[in-house]
Parts: structure tokens; sequence; C-alpha cells
């Protein structure tokens, strides 16, 4: 073989490994997509199971015959019922450390 010879199997070789090296890249890159967006559903239906679970809790400690009492206008300020399901709420803001 001489040299000619020799430089052109190298750079058949190189390219080859080239091809492959970015099939690679680029399956690796559509495998790591893939695993991202099932991880983000996984968490998604997680936060949003949770916080289901958080508002159903909230509606049981909620009594329906104070509920009926309040009329939602600026009256209910005063409201005694309103005052203390404002504070239940408040303190289940603090116990799950909601920060608005």
């Amino acid at each position: 073989m001489n040299d000619a010879s020799i430089q052109n199997l190298l750079d058949r070789l190189y390219r080859q490994a080239y091809r492959w090296i970015l099939i690679l890249a680029l399956f690796l890159a559509m495998v790591g997509w893939a695993v991202a967006e099932r991880r983000v559903q996984v968490v998604d239906e997680m936060w949003r199971t949770r916080l289901r679970h958080e508002a159903i809790e909230i509606a049981r400690a909620i009594k329906p015959d104070r509920a009926k009492r309040l009329t939602f206008t600026a009256a209910d300020a005063e409201s005694p019922v309103f005052q203390r399901l404002r504070d239940q709420l408040r303190a289940y803001g603090e116990l799950i450390q909601q920060r608005s």
C-alpha cells in the first residue's frame, strides 16, 4: 500500500466515525428530550394531585352553614363568620407555606 491509499482509507474511516458519532449524538438528544418530557408529565401530575388534595381539605374545613351566612360583599368584612374563615385560611396558608 502506498501513502495515498493509506490516507484515503484513513479519510474514509474518519468520515464513517464522524457519521456514527453524529448519529449517536442525535439519538442521545432525542432520548434525553423524551426522558425530560416524561419527567415533566410525572411532576405535573404529582403537583396537580397535591393541589387537588389541598383544595378538598380546605373545602372540608369550611362549614356550609357558615358559608351560607356570607353575602360575599364588603359588609362581610365585619362579620365574625368571615373573620373566622379568613383566619382559618390564613393559618392553612402558613401551614403549607403559601407565599402570596
